[in-house]
This record gives structure tokens, sequence and C-alpha cells, in this order.
């Protein structure tokens, strides 16, 4: 069984060992620190960045309104497709409403279904 005395020797016999273990450990968590900073900061920035944000929002109007779209070209009810196009209308008036320049403000592209070939002849 392993005493103070065994444990105190010990310490002494091996005191400066000891003590660049525990600077080579104090280092290490130090650059750990700043490493881990540096990460957060870049991360912080990025998602900060108001070009990255306004991308983000209109993807997600231009989301919406294509579900909207999904919703109002099937076989949904009448009540899920009104609600579908009140959500999307809300959420573009929000967004509106929060941004000048919004971009649910500009014009819809009008996409015309394609003619056969047979009918075009």
């Amino acid at each position: 069984m392993v005493t103070d005395k065994d444990v105190d020797r010990f310490v002494a016999d091996n005191w400066e060992l000891i003590e660049r273990i525990m600077a080579a450990q104090k280092g290490d968590a130090e650059r750990a620190r700043c490493k881990g900073q540096k990460i957060f900061d870049t991360a912080y920035t990025i998602v900060t960045d108001p070009e990255l944000q306004k991308h983000l929002i209109t993807a997600g109007i231009e989301f919406i309104a294509g579900l909207s779209t999904i919703i109002q070209s099937s076989l949904m009810s009448d009540r899920m497709k009104e609600a579908a196009s009140g959500f999307e209308k809300s959420m573009k008036a929000a967004a509106c409403r929060a941004n000048e320049d919004c971009p649910a403000k500009a014009k819809r592209v009008k996409i015309v279904k394609p003619v056969p070939k047979e009918a075009a002849e």
C-alpha cells in the first residue's frame, strides 16, 4: 500500500518533471482556449454578416413561396390552400416591414408552360 510518505518522497524526487508536465498542460490549455476563441470569432463574423443574412432570408422567402406553390397545385383542400397562401402573404409582409430592400417586394416572374412540339407545328 502507498503511504503519504511514499507520495511525498515521489513528489520530492520528481518535482522538476512534475513542474514541466504542469507547465505543458497549462500551455496546451491556453492554446486550446485561443484556438476556440478564433473559431468562435470566425463563426460569429460569418453569421452576423448582413450579406449572408440577406441571402438566407431571400432563400427562406423563396422556399416558403415554393411550398405554397406546391400546395396550390396539389389536391389539397381549399382550406389548406388558403392557409398556405395566407402564411406566405403574412411572412412576406413581416419580412418587408423589417427590411426596406425586401426581396418579396420584387415582382414575381411568370413561368409559362412549354407548348408541346406537335401543337407548335
